[in-house]
């Protein structure tokens, strides 16, 4: 089927570019909600325990720090992706609470607009799937 000069074709450039900016504005939205957390120190809750007091973040990324990270239930917990994250964490930041917090905001800004794409891309609501992202990101602790 011909499409006529200047007639925009089903699921041309103008249905594509919503979606893409409703999810850059779902992470403007929450770092900018968020942003304060960059001025915060660690908490005594129990960054002390995972962050702070742990020695096995000095292993960094490395091929130690990656088996660690998958193999132990340090703190009780068997998380290795969390510990992943904080293996990054501290080769990149050190034990600064602003560059953790930075890079821990930076994801959950991500993770909201994928979540906001992928439930636009399988329902086919993009502004039902921004507000139920949009709870996602901005939700209360």
């Amino acid at each position: 089927m011909a499409v006529s000069a200047g007639a925009q074709p089903e699921g041309g450039a103008s249905s594509r570019v919503l979606p893409l900016l409703l999810a850059a504005g779902l992470a403007l939205l929450t770092v900018a909600a968020f942003a304060p957390v960059l001025d915060n120190d660690f908490l005594n809750y129990d960054d002390d325990l995972y962050i702070t007091g742990n020695p096995h973040l000095a292993l960094g990324l490395s091929r130690a720090g990656v088996a660690w990270a998958f193999t132990t239930f340090y703190g009780a917990n068997w998380f290795p992706l969390t510990w992943l994250t904080y293996l990054l964490d501290f080769e990149l930041h050190g034990l600064s609470a602003a560059g953790v917090h930075a890079f821990n905001l930076l994801l959950h800004a991500a993770n909201a607009a994928l979540l906001f794409l992928a439930l636009s891309r399988l329902s086919a609501a993009p502004w039902r799937s921004a507000c139920v992202a949009a709870l996602f990101a901005l939700h209360p602790l």
